[in-house]
């Protein structure tokens, strides 16, 4: 599983780990663009802030941190 931003990418290896990955980028991009717009923010830093204590608890609890650098491109070769 994983969640691609921009150049960047989060790869997880349980798909519960990367769905909340995926909750918090979604809040937090709705945060950032009624920033940049103008809008009002609303409760969007208290729920960000929920998800993320809530992707934390999942990552710990499952071991899952993203995958990054070497560890990408060892998946990448693995599966080409």
């Amino acid at each position: 599983m994983g969640l691609l931003l921009g150049p960047a990418e989060w790869l997880y290896r349980t798909y519960e780990a990367a769905d909340k990955g995926l909750d918090l980028l979604k809040l937090m991009n709705a945060w950032w663009t009624a920033i940049t717009r103008g809008y009002p923010v609303g409760d969007l830093p208290q729920r960000c802030e929920v998800a993320v204590t809530e992707h934390n608890q999942v990552t710990e609890k499952l071991n899952d941190q993203p995958l990054i650098g070497a560890e990408v491109r060892e998946l990448r070769t693995r599966h080409e």
